[in-house]
């Protein structure tokens, strides 16, 4: 692993971040960071937070206070709304969330899919999108609630690549796959980051084999951050991984 020069652009930063569901909280004012071309892993048991995070930095739910500032402007969304429009600016902007559910449309193909996403259907961006995943060519005009996990997983990827994003969010990328598919698929993670030279930000529960993909991690319990530091010191140091985990 080589972490992210200091000097590489800084893309994500969130200072003392609050964010839940109505007025309930759930994220209890936490810092993070993601610069170009790292892999920063969010991990933590279930319920500490780290979906919320995602969704509020996205976009897609509103923020309860602190600052999040994406590719250098500082986001506005409040409470009081603003979440739709909010989202499809950062998309814009070039911001790739890759949901816990994929939200892939089953009735349509891989490669509608890919097409929906590419800007102005721009095949450059395709062909760029499908290079990580060769087994996605001979698939592509499969509608995609026909594929298996691993394939939907790999085209909820290559979709969000389709649009050149600068950061992707990716939740639980393992979620019901195979181990030998998690395997594949997370240090491919790793390699389109550098060769990219985008962020990349994930939540996932398989966590040695994140960290062995990772740069830097962050562990959440109950909303907060209660450790942070090189994915090579975590892995190093089980013991206070484990501490961390139970707060």
């Amino acid at each position: 692993m080589n972490s992210a020069a200091p000097h590489q652009p800084l893309l994500l930063s969130a200072r003392g971040l609050r964010c839940g569901y109505g007025d309930v909280e759930v994220v209890h004012g936490i810092d993070l960071e993601v610069r170009a071309g790292e892999v920063v892993a969010l991990l933590g048991p279930n319920g500490a937070g780290k979906t919320t995070t995602l969704s509020t930095i996205s976009g897609l739910l509103p923020r309860l206070g602190g600052d999040v500032t994406i590719f250098g402007d500082a986001q506005s969304v409040g409470k009081r709304g603003g979440i739709t429009n909010a989202a499809l600016q950062l998309r814009e902007s070039g911001l790739a969330y890759v949901p816990e559910d994929r939200a892939l449309f089953f009735g349509l193909t891989g490669r509608e899919h890919l097409r929906l996403a590419a800007r102005r259907g721009d095949q450059g961006a395709i062909d760029a999108a499908l290079a990580p995943f060769p087994a996605l060519q001979a698939i592509l005009d499969r509608k995609a609630g026909l594929l298996s996990g691993g394939e939907q997983q790999m085209l909820a990827v290559a979709r969000a690549l389709a649009a050149r994003p600068k950061l992707i969010m990716i939740d639980e990328l393992s979620l019901g796959l195979a181990p030998i598919v998690v395997e594949q698929l997370l240090p491919l993670m790793r390699d389109i980051c550098r060769e990219q030279n985008v962020g990349v930000v994930l939540v996932e529960q398989h966590v040695n084999a994140a960290l062995e993909a990772a740069d830097r991690a962050y562990v959440m319990v109950r909303g907060q951050i209660s450790l942070a530091d090189s994915a090579d010191v975590l892995l190093r140091d089980a013991a206070a991984l484990a501490s961390a985990y139970l707060g």
